[in-house]
């Protein structure tokens, strides 16, 4: 302790190191070097051969604390959110706020693993929803097409005054007619397998889209 009782006087170096026990948990001997090497003192110059001999035993089974510094709130609330309970498939699809009409047509079959019938029911709904909004009676992929057209819209999705309006106004025509296309008619003819959890919140994540942007659009007074 001599290198260090040339730094400060006595009662405030048990002080400290009585303090770095305290906020680090590391026996006295492992807080002496601590507080040495953050006085730049060589350990070997403030421990005695018995000492240092206990010190190098602990390491073997301890890790040092390298550093003196304070837990952040950050580091804190990491550490925390890990030793949480992980976030299921169920509990996401409650955090991503889907659209309630998406949800009705949706979650108890997302809920009791039918996925399949999950994303079926979801593009079934987008359908539905057009129909209601346009008054139109078509249905898939054409019925699409008249609705969301660029040159006679029964819907617009924004004020269609721009090209780069018109442009979005043609690319959802077509994503919603290729959902149908795509998405709805396999589900519905076909006994397509969905086994993914998450890759069905991403295609109810779409429709959730779809029919949020459809419910902000404006149907074209006749």
């Amino acid at each position: 302790m001599h290198e260090l009782r040339q730094r400060m006087k006595s009662p405030t170096i048990y002080g400290r190191i009585h303090k770095i026990q305290k906020e680090s948990l590391v026996t006295k001997e492992e807080a002496a070097n601590l507080l040495a090497a953050d006085l730049g003192i060589p350990v070997y110059k403030i421990l005695s051969t018995s000492e240092l001999s206990r010190l190098r035993e602990l390491q073997k089974t301890r890790k040092v604390t390298p550093s003196l510094r304070k837990e952040t709130k950050e580091e804190t609330s990491i550490k925390t959110r890990s030793k949480e309970t992980p976030i299921t498939p169920n509990k996401l699809y409650d955090l991503l706020r889907f659209h309630p009409r998406i949800v009705e047509a949706s979650k108890s079959q997302f809920k009791s693993g039918n996925y399949s019938d999950a994303i079926f029911n979801a593009f079934r709904c987008i359908e539905i929803l057009v129909k209601q909004k346009s008054g139109l009676k078509g249905r898939g992929a054409d019925l699409m097409h008249n609705v969301f057209s660029e040159k006679s819209p029964i819907i617009k999705l924004n004020k269609m005054q721009e090209d780069y309006d018109i442009d979005e106004q043609t690319g959802f025509r077509f994503i919603y007619a290729g959902v149908m296309m795509g998405i709805r008619n396999p589900k519905a003819h076909a006994e397509v397998q969905q086994k993914d959890p998450y890759r069905t919140l991403e295609y109810i994540s779409l429709a959730s889209l779809l029919a949020k942007r459809l419910e902000e659009g404006e149907k074209v007074d006749e």
